[in-house]
């Protein structure tokens, strides 16, 4: 018996696509991230500011914010630098953004982060409990100097996770498309 086959497609026009495939969909991932990112900076749906962040923006202390007063009680958008910060860089398939940004995901080293598009969460990292202690430095002293703060209300507190590095729902799309 013989069996003959016949081959009706070209393999070669799709490998000479999927580059350009590929890199479309890293690029809208990344934009997805990016946007994803912004939009949960903006929302500000975190876990809540401590006493001593609110009364420190009331009172403008903040030399970051230049000593700007305001009551405005978003985590992570009180300057806007970690917001304006983010931005991306197609060809590297890079996110980049201010370091600061790292801790409050409650990573201590960027290359922890692992980015993967399949991922079923909205969210890169996923982590919940603790980010940081707060150090003892000459802010902190200073605060409990001038304002009567006591130390252990401010150095060695536990700052929260705020888990900003999130996709948009574009990524759903996007994941189909390819």
């Amino acid at each position: 018996m013989k069996i003959d086959f016949e081959i009706t497609y070209d393999a070669n026009k799709l490998a000479r696509k999927m580059p350009k495939m590929v890199r479309e969909y890293l690029n809208d991932g990344l934009d997805s991230l990016k946007k994803g990112s912004k939009n949960a900076i903006k929302s500000g749906n975190f876990a809540p500011l401590g006493e001593f962040t609110k009364f420190a923006r009331k009172e403008g202390l903040s030399p970051k914010s230049n000593h700007k007063k305001t009551g405005s009680k978003k985590p992570l958008h009180y300057t806007g630098d970690l917001f304006r910060s983010i931005t991306s860089k197609k060809r590297g398939h890079e996110l980049i953004f201010n370091e600061y940004g790292i801790f409050h995901l409650g990573i201590k080293d960027a290359s922890e982060i692992d980015i993967l598009l399949e991922n079923k969460k909205k969210s890169v990292v996923g982590k919940t409990g603790t980010a940081y202690k707060i150090r003892a430095n000459s802010f902190t002293r200073e605060m409990q100097d001038q304002f009567g703060w006591k130390s252990d209300r401010l150095a060695g507190k536990d700052v929260p996770v705020r888990d900003w590095l999130q996709f948009d729902d574009t990524i759903k799309d996007i994941k189909k498309g390819l």
